[in-house]
This record gives structure tokens, C-alpha cells and sequence, in this order.
């Protein structure tokens, strides 16, 4: 599963975003720790997945 995903900055995912706008997109946030949030962005009809994590201040 790991190797399948793909590792995107946002702005990557953005700009994937308005070139595909019949997207259906769902985004889950899972809170790792208090510092870290790990993102998953799937898009239905491609079938891609994108995943990333942020820090949270």
C-alpha cells in the first residue's frame, strides 16, 4: 500500500485539483501526534491517491 502512494506537495494537489474539477475528492486528516497531521486526498474517477503531512503549530 505504501509504495502506491504518492507523495505530493499541496500546491501540487491544488493545481491537479482546478485541472479536474469533476474530481470527487475526499480528504481525511489523521492527527499523528500533537505535532504532526498526516493528510490523504483521494481522487474517485482517476483513482489516485495523494498523501501528505504537515506540521501543526
Amino acid at each position: 500500500m505504501l509504495n502506491s502512494i504518492k507523495y505530493q506537495s499541496l500546491k501540487e494537489i491544488t493545481k491537479k485539483r482546478k485541472k479536474h474539477q469533476n474530481y470527487c475528492i475526499i480528504a481525511y486528516i489523521c492527527r499523528i501526534n500533537k505535532n504532526i497531521e498526516l493528510i490523504s486526498i483521494y481522487f474517485h474517477q482517476k483513482v489516485e491517491f495523494a498523501c501528505y503531512a504537515r506540521t501543526v503549530n
